[in-house]
């Protein structure tokens, strides 16, 4: 029985497999290129890529082969960035020029899939925009560039020390700064948090990325740090994502990236101080008693819209009788999202509509000639969300002698006008008027 490991003695003959392989890679014509290799557990996948290194091997000047073991890097949450490390620790001893050339190559894709626009590479120092999915996609290749190119800290950036985890937790001092830049980076536009770099002045006296300081026990920080972004802010802010980037040259080390995106709740207070931080330019600062009751009350709400559509409804011709279908849908065109989200109709004239197509999971109460129109379960309507919230019913007839009646009321050539309010949770609309034409109601009965 042959033991499970890798072997450059072709007991299988994949040879001619792994000369094919490495034909492949020399076709200029065929790159960028991916090859996978597939078997089943022993079925010798391992030796045939180590049979194509062989071949490759006879071409030194030409190739430089990574091998990167994607279980050692199972608990991270981007493979890419391990790979991109990997690849960078293995440059120092590849031939002369060789790993320029893969990392050019490779970088040219990763920019191409991440919106390279984002973030300048020719003039980083003046701080654009940096789109995180490049740097979790780069890795700690990625963050030496920063370094390397001076990159400043910016109103959406901002580099804090490894070394504020001992073993992996935050103590209390720690607490208060990662609190503050949480706090700072939600009470403005968001930005992302670096950890594992360590801020320098330049000559300017500007803050640039200086050094990597790499956070220890990586696994277990992360963790905790993950814990913390949801502790530490008060009222909490959703969406806060917590990556790790591994670091190669020092096993078990890395760094941790926080994206903390804009928030429509603001003010945000940091737990670990009890005190309001907002960012501006590349500094946190405590915020003014005024600016802090300034943004409670400037805070994002939600802002419904009522719009309509008319259908046909039933239509009994025999009777000189149809039925026209009003349509009512909610639209959110605020910031934040609308929860319990209702339609009061204050009154409606001067036609008479129906009531019994509401629809299910309706739930209509009237109280002093005001009907509350609300769902079951909640509605909740996203920003930049229309949703249905009832249909109202419209007779329309025209029987010989009598005339055209709306609703049981003579066509008193004037619209339909419904007064309404839209209601949310933290939103109370004023009352509004939605007109709806006479010709529109008759197009949609069909007379």
């Amino acid at each position: 029985m042959w033991a499970d490991s890798d072997t450059d003695v072709d007991f299988l003959n994949y040879s001619e497999v792994a000369e094919m392989i490495a034909d492949l890679v020399a076709d200029k014509g065929l790159l960028p290129l991916s090859i996978g290799v597939f078997g089943g557990w022993g079925m010798g996948k391992s030796t045939t890529l180590k049979l194509v290194e062989g071949e490759l091997a006879k071409n030194q000047d030409r190739y430089l082969v990574v091998k990167f073991d994607a279980w050692m890097y199972q608990n991270f949450d981007d493979a890419r960035a391990a790979l991109m490390s990997v690849g960078e620790a293995r440059a120092p001893g590849s031939p002369s020029g060789a790993w320029n050339m893969v990392k050019n190559r490779a970088l040219l894709m990763m920019m191409m899939r991440t919106k390279p626009s984002t973030y300048s590479w020719k003039n980083p120092k003046r701080g654009a925009k940096m789109d995180i999915r490049m740097m979790l996609d780069g890795g700690e290749a990625f963050l030496k560039q920063m370094i390397a190119d001076e990159v400043q800290e910016t109103l959406t950036l901002d580099f804090k020390r490894g070394t504020m985890f001992k073993d992996g937790n935050l103590d209390n001092p720690n607490k208060v700064t990662l609190g503050a830049a949480l706090s700072a980076f939600a009470n403005a536009v968001g930005g992302i948090l670096v950890l594992g770099v360590d801020a320098r002045k330049n000559p300017e006296g500007v803050d640039c990325a200086g050094e990597l300081m790499p956070v220890a026990n990586l696994g277990k920080a992360q963790t905790t740090l993950t814990q913390a972004v949801g502790d530490l802010l008060q009222s909490r802010q959703s969406g806060i994502r917590v990556y790790a980037i591994p670091s190669v040259e020092h096993l078990g080390s890395g760094y941790l990236v926080v994206e903390v995106p804009a928030s429509d709740q603001r003010p945000h207070r940091s737990q670990a101080d009890a005190k309001y931080y907002k960012r501006a330019g590349a500094s946190n600062y405590i915020m003014e008693h005024y600016e802090v009751v300034d943004a409670i009350r400037s805070s994002a709400a939600p802002t419904l819209r009522l719009g309509h559509e008319l259908t046909k409804g039933i239509s009994r011709p025999h009777e000189n009788r149809n039925e026209a279908r009003i349509h009512l849908a909610l639209t959110n065109v605020g910031k934040a999202t609308a929860r319990h989200a209702s339609l009061q109709i204050v009154g409606v004239g001067p036609y008479n509509v129906g009531w019994d197509g509401l629809g299910e999971n309706v739930f209509m109460s009237h109280y002093s000639g005001t009907r509350t129109i609300s769902h079951i379960p909640e509605l909740v309507i996203h920003p930049g969300e229309t949703r249905f919230i009832c249909m109202l019913l419209l007779d329309v007839s025209d029987v010989k002698g009598q005339g055209t009646k709306i609703g049981g009321v003579p066509d008193q050539r004037t619209p339909l006008k419904i007064t309404y309010r839209c209601n949310a949770e933290h939103y109370g609309g004023e009352p509004e008027v939605l007109e709806i034409a006479l010709h529109d109601i008759y197009s949609a009965s069909l007379f």
